[in-house]
Protein backbone atom coordinates (compact mmCIF):
# COMPACT_ATOMS: atom_id res chain seq x y z
CA UNK A 1 0.00 0.00 0.00
CA UNK A 2 2.98 2.60 0.95
CA UNK A 3 4.38 1.57 -2.94
CA UNK A 4 0.73 2.80 -4.52
CA UNK A 5 0.77 5.51 -2.38
CA UNK A 6 4.48 6.82 -3.24
CA UNK A 7 3.78 6.32 -6.98
CA UNK A 8 0.07 6.87 -8.20
CA UNK A 9 -0.67 9.97 -9.62
CA UNK A 10 -3.92 11.11 -9.51
CA UNK A 11 -4.69 10.07 -6.23
CA UNK A 12 -7.87 8.69 -6.74
CA UNK A 13 -7.32 5.29 -5.01
CA UNK A 14 -9.28 4.38 -1.72
CA UNK A 15 -8.52 1.05 0.77
CA UNK A 16 -11.01 -0.66 2.32
CA UNK A 17 -9.93 -3.55 4.99
CA UNK A 18 -11.25 -7.05 4.17
CA UNK A 19 -12.96 -7.29 7.21
CA UNK A 20 -14.31 -3.52 7.55
CA UNK A 21 -17.69 -2.53 6.88
CA UNK A 22 -17.00 -0.94 3.47
CA UNK A 23 -15.87 -4.20 1.97
CA UNK A 24 -19.06 -5.82 3.23
CA UNK A 25 -21.04 -3.02 1.37
CA UNK A 26 -19.00 -3.08 -1.80
CA UNK A 27 -19.02 -6.59 -2.59
CA UNK A 28 -21.56 -8.33 -0.06
CA UNK A 29 -18.95 -10.54 0.82
CA UNK A 30 -17.01 -11.51 4.23
CA UNK A 31 -13.87 -11.84 5.08
CA UNK A 32 -13.82 -15.46 5.91
CA UNK A 33 -14.15 -16.96 2.11
CA UNK A 34 -11.01 -14.34 0.80
CA UNK A 35 -7.67 -15.96 0.42
CA UNK A 36 -4.32 -13.88 2.55
CA UNK A 37 -2.71 -13.18 -0.62
CA UNK A 38 -5.93 -11.31 -2.83
CA UNK A 39 -6.03 -7.92 -3.41
CA UNK A 40 -9.40 -6.53 -4.74
CA UNK A 41 -10.36 -3.20 -6.93
CA UNK A 42 -13.45 -1.92 -7.62
CA UNK A 43 -13.54 0.84 -11.11
CA UNK A 44 -16.34 1.58 -12.97
CA UNK A 45 -19.07 -0.63 -11.25
CA UNK A 46 -16.42 -3.57 -11.66
CA UNK A 47 -15.14 -5.85 -8.87
CA UNK A 48 -10.93 -6.83 -10.06
CA UNK A 49 -8.73 -9.18 -7.92
CA UNK A 50 -5.66 -10.54 -7.99
CA UNK A 51 -3.56 -9.97 -11.33
CA UNK A 52 -7.03 -7.54 -12.48
CA UNK A 53 -6.38 -5.52 -9.82
CA UNK A 54 -2.97 -4.77 -10.03
CA UNK A 55 -3.29 -3.58 -13.39
CA UNK A 56 -5.87 -1.27 -12.60
CA UNK A 57 -3.80 0.20 -9.39
CA UNK A 58 -0.85 0.41 -12.43
CA UNK A 59 -2.71 2.11 -14.57
CA UNK A 60 -3.49 4.90 -11.83
CA UNK A 61 0.02 5.44 -11.53
CA UNK A 62 2.65 7.65 -13.46
CA UNK A 63 5.34 7.12 -15.86
CA UNK A 64 6.75 3.01 -16.30
CA UNK A 65 4.09 2.15 -13.62
CA UNK A 66 1.72 3.18 -15.99
CA UNK A 67 3.02 1.86 -19.56
CA UNK A 68 3.35 -1.87 -17.29
CA UNK A 69 -0.17 -1.54 -16.76
CA UNK A 70 -1.29 -1.52 -20.11
CA UNK A 71 1.58 -3.74 -21.05
CA UNK A 72 0.74 -6.46 -18.89
CA UNK A 73 -2.66 -6.38 -19.95
CA UNK A 74 -2.48 -7.79 -22.87
CA UNK A 75 -1.37 -11.02 -21.60
CA UNK A 76 -4.67 -13.72 -20.42
CA UNK A 77 -5.67 -13.40 -17.00
CA UNK A 78 -4.56 -17.46 -15.91
CA UNK A 79 -1.40 -16.70 -17.17
CA UNK A 80 -0.42 -13.27 -15.01
CA UNK A 81 -2.73 -14.42 -11.59
CA UNK A 82 -0.16 -17.87 -11.64
CA UNK A 83 3.15 -15.16 -11.20
CA UNK A 84 0.77 -12.62 -8.45
CA UNK A 85 0.34 -16.04 -6.64
CA UNK A 86 3.68 -16.66 -6.62
CA UNK A 87 5.11 -13.16 -5.69
CA UNK A 88 1.89 -12.58 -3.03
CA UNK A 89 2.82 -16.07 -1.18
CA UNK A 90 6.70 -14.80 -1.15
CA UNK A 91 6.24 -11.40 -1.24
CA UNK A 92 7.48 -10.99 2.72
CA UNK A 93 10.83 -13.67 2.18
CA UNK A 94 11.87 -11.82 -1.06
CA UNK A 95 10.96 -7.93 -0.23
CA UNK A 96 11.06 -8.10 3.46
CA UNK A 97 8.23 -6.43 5.99
CA UNK A 98 8.24 -3.04 7.82
CA UNK A 99 8.74 -2.74 11.45
CA UNK A 100 6.24 0.48 12.09
CA UNK A 101 2.71 1.23 9.95
CA UNK A 102 2.77 4.39 8.36
CA UNK A 103 1.18 7.33 9.89
CA UNK A 104 -1.04 8.52 7.59
CA UNK A 105 -1.87 12.61 6.74
CA UNK A 106 -5.18 13.90 7.71
CA UNK A 107 -5.93 14.20 3.77
CA UNK A 108 -4.03 10.44 3.28
CA UNK A 109 -6.50 9.03 6.09
CA UNK A 110 -9.58 10.37 4.22
CA UNK A 111 -8.70 7.78 1.58
CA UNK A 112 -9.10 4.59 4.46
CA UNK A 113 -12.42 3.08 4.50
CA UNK A 114 -13.70 1.13 7.20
Amino acid sequence: MQFILRHEVRHELNFAPINGSSWSEITGRTNSTIPPESIFVADKGKMYEYSGAVIIILKNMGGVWRFLGHFTSLFPRFFLDFFYKIIAGNRYAWFGTTDACMMPTPALRARFLD
